[in-house]
């Protein structure tokens, strides 16, 4: 179990949170963070209707945006950035294109990209 060390007065400002709520410390500073977490990927992926991918292929990572509403891709990181494709599949086969040219680029780009904050392949929004 690890230990945070803190300075009078934010200890205070916790003992006075794990109070109000009834819990221990420990629950609070989880209970703090669950919720600061919550709120950083709600801002990041629902704002726009977005949500965060990316592939690794050949030792590569690639980092994109899935739209939920239309299913487009857009590249975020390496040599197509700011690229945008219309389906994932099209995605995939350029990425694979991009850093493999000697083999077939097909495949499925449901699930060739994976959801960054959940660590699921793609098609796991498919039907949403």
């Amino acid at each position: 179990m690890g230990q945070i060390e803190l300075d009078r007065r934010t200890h205070e400002r916790l003992r006075f949170v794990a109070d109000l709520l009834g819990v221990s410390d420990s629950q609070a500073v989880a209970g703090l963070l669950d919720r600061a977490e919550k709120a950083s990927l709600s801002q990041e992926n629902d704002a726009e209707g977005e949500r965060r991918i990316h592939a690794v292929y050949k030792a590569t990572r690639v980092d994109a945006t899935f739209d939920l509403a239309t299913a487009a891709i857009e590249i975020k990181s390496g040599s197509l950035t700011g690229r945008r494709f219309d389906t994932p599949s099209e995605a995939a086969r350029e990425v694979v294109a991009s850093l493999n040219p000697s083999v077939s680029p097909h495949r499925n780009g449901w699930r060739f990209w994976i959801v960054t904050d959940s660590g699921r392949d793609l098609s796991s929004l498919r039907h949403r």
